[in-house]
């Protein structure tokens, strides 16, 4: 651009020092070289995923109801994503036990299968008898709410 300097018969000093100024400074903006205008269409011109060939514009603003859509089936993507994943960690984990070196694996004889089965009756037991005081305390509560309430 050429810096011509425009003089006027009718301009004060003043303005004519203004105008000196402002067209220095315009070479000196020239003379930067910020390539301003070009890194804005670069800007404007950025997409999330550069193989899509969505052709909706990131500078206008976006209707909400559509983020919300997209936001809920990326959430539900995720969430099933997850779930394949611990479950095939989870069947990893199960062949590899099946599979690990037998040496590794602690040996299970009949005593320890008596001794098991008989915690486990102890325990029935205690859970039988928990069971019984807790109908018990349901059928007390049963006759003695309406008597409560009137």
């Amino acid at each position: 651009m050429s810096t011509q300097r425009r003089s006027s018969s009718f301009g004060s000093p003043q303005q004519e020092q203004l105008l000196k100024s402002a067209e220095a400074l315009k070479l000196t903006f020239e003379k930067a070289n910020l390539q301003l205008l070009r890194n804005v269409t670069d800007f404007h011109s950025w997409r999330l995923d550069p193989e899509s060939d969505d052709t909706q514009e990131l500078d206008g603003v976006r209707d909400p109801v559509i983020v919300a859509a997209d936001v809920a089936a990326k959430i539900s993507f995720l969430r099933k994503l997850k779930f394949q994943y611990l479950e095939q960690n989870a069947k990893n984990r199960y062949v590899k036990s099946i599979v690990s070196d037998i040496d590794d694996a602690p040996i299970v004889t009949a005593e320890d299968n008596k001794q098991l089965l008989a915690s486990n009756g102890q325990k029935k037991e205690r859970l039988k008898v928990a069971k019984l005081s807790l109908a018990e305390m349901q059928k007390d509560i049963g006759v003695l709410a309406p008597l409560v309430e009137s």
